[in-house]
């Protein structure tokens, strides 16, 4: 009972640093183990070890594979064998030999060529205290044998084909726990799935002490990464040592996955800022869109509200010359030359007619080239792109200022020359000019040093070129795509 406190009092004492050192069964861990042991997952280290004796099995522990062919085991285990037998998680079996070992530890080694499991990672080092996962072959229940005290639990040796594995502390080179007898020999891992130590008999134990027991509990202890590594170095086995220790990559891990979604998030927040810049340039764009046609609307009627007038005027001027005429013709009779009177007033009329129809033409094409300028429209030109150097640009041309300006809109690098602006050394101070003709849009090079391309074709100086949306077109070194927007 008193043994019992003790080991539950130490447990909750450990436990939190342990759990907050190593993150044992942490989500973290668990992360960590998934991204650097894949084929550990599929063919685990851990293995079975049988020892035979007249063809039948004489002992049964675990062993951890460390190498590949060689496995890490107790080696009391092997203690009266003839035959030693490695029977991997998947159970496939191969014939294990003893390589070398080291009895003041109760370690083997053991090469095991084709056994199917691939080997683990040995830790930076064991530490004097802390947590880990007994993980190997044993039963928590076996046939009890009578005796003068009742029924005790007594080993049968034989195969387990399930995998068990146990959280334990330990403590001074002693395991604070119990487990079935076949852990002897098993891996302790960390968090990590690096191997921390191989259980062992505690030291000074009797073939009594480690035979007849069903259970190793409650105190066992654990070979640690020192006897492993050198065990495995004097034996010329190579092993792989983690760099680093499993508390210090869940740190660095956990580090990572914190800058991944610090990234992520600021690169949510730049997709919405771009998306909310790109709506109010939208609104932007609609809103002139509609002013534009307002005014346009506002021209419109004005033009027309010009030639109504014109035409009342001109009716105004047919009704004086009627009267007029009417008036001519009253004093030709009373002046008896009515024949003159009448020549003269034909050839009035003729030329007054002549007048207002010519009036009429003139005020109906400039209200009609009013009303055309005022309604024309074209998209507007969206060069997008980078410079020679790299660095992002773009340049809006506007539709309607391709349609006022008669020359169209020069692009080059000085604003004194040129109307669009690009500033880049390679292009020229007035690079090229861009102009609508019949509702196409052209480009002309103005014969500058490194010249234009569009569509990877250099233009030739001083000839207008065809431009269509999505053209590639580059100003000496800048180059960018255009857009009808």
């Amino acid at each position: 009972m008193q043994v019992r406190g003790t080991l539950e009092q130490l447990r909750r004492v450990l436990t939190p640093f342990v759990l907050l050192t190593l993150g044992i069964g942490g989500a973290s861990a668990q992360s960590a183990a998934d991204d650097t042991a894949t084929d550990a997952a599929k063919r685990p280290a851990h293995v079975q070890v049988l020892a035979f004796r007249n063809g039948e099995i004489l002992n049964q522990g675990s062993g951890v594979v460390v190498a590949e062919g060689a496995v890490l085991t107790s080696l009391h285990l092997s203690d009266r064998a003839e035959q030693l037998v490695v029977r991997s998680a998947s159970g496939v079996e191969v014939v294990g030999t003893l390589i070398d070992s080291i009895a003041g530890s109760d370690l083997a080694l053991l090469r095991a060529t084709g056994v199917d499991a691939a080997p683990a990672q040995l830790a930076l080092s064991t530490p004097s205290e802390g947590a880990g996962d007994i993980t190997g072959f044993w039963r928590d229940s076996e046939p009890d044998r009578r005796s003068t005290f009742g029924r005790v639990p007594r080993f049968v040796a034989a195969r387990v084909e399930d995998v068990s594995a146990k959280n334990i502390l330990f403590q001074n080179g002693v395991i604070l726990g119990n487990t079935g007898r076949g852990a002897y020999g098993a891996p302790v891992y960390d968090g990590c799935r690096d191997v921390l130590a191989v259980v062992r008999a505690a030291p000074g134990s009797t073939r009594r002490d480690v035979w007849d027991n069903h259970t190793l509990g409650p105190r066992i202890s654990f070979a640690t990464i020192d006897d492993l590594t050198n065990l495995a170095e004097r034996s010329g086995v190579p092993v792989t040592v983690a760099e680093k220790s499993c508390a210090t990559r869940l740190a660095e891990a956990a580090a990572q996955e914190e800058a991944e979604q610090e990234e992520a998030r600021l690169q949510a927040e730049r997709e919405r800022d771009a998306e909310r810049r790109a709506r109010e340039a939208a609104e932007a764009e609609r809103d002139a869109a509609q002013e534009e046609a307002e005014k346009a609307e506002e021209t419109a009627e004005a033009a027309q509200q010009e030639r109504d007038e014109a035409i009342e005027e001109t009716t105004d001027a047919l009704e004086q010359v009627e009267s007029d005429l009417t008036e001519v013709q009253d004093q030709a009779e009373k002046l008896g030359t009515w024949v003159w009177i009448a020549g003269a007033a034909a050839a009035l009329l003729a030329l007054l007619a002549s007048v207002v129809a010519m009036r009429r033409r003139a005020d109906r094409a400039h209200a009609e080239q009013t009303l055309e300028a005022v309604t024309a429209r074209f998209d507007d030109c969206l060069f997008e792109g980078q410079t020679s150097d790299g660095t992002p640009v773009a340049l809006r041309i506007s539709g309607k200022d391709l349609l006022q300006e008669v020359d169209g809109i020069s692009i080059g690098r000085n604003p004194e020359n040129s109307e669009a602006i690009l500033t880049d050394e390679s292009v020229g101070r007035r690079h090229a000019r861009i102009f609508v003709e019949n509702d196409v849009l052209l480009l002309v090079d103005l014969d500058s040093t490194n010249g234009t391309s569009v569509n990877g074709q250099k233009l030739i100086p001083h000839e207008a070129f065809e431009l269509v949306d999505g053209d590639a077109i580059e100003f000496g070194g800048v180059r960018v795509t255009l857009r009808l927007v």
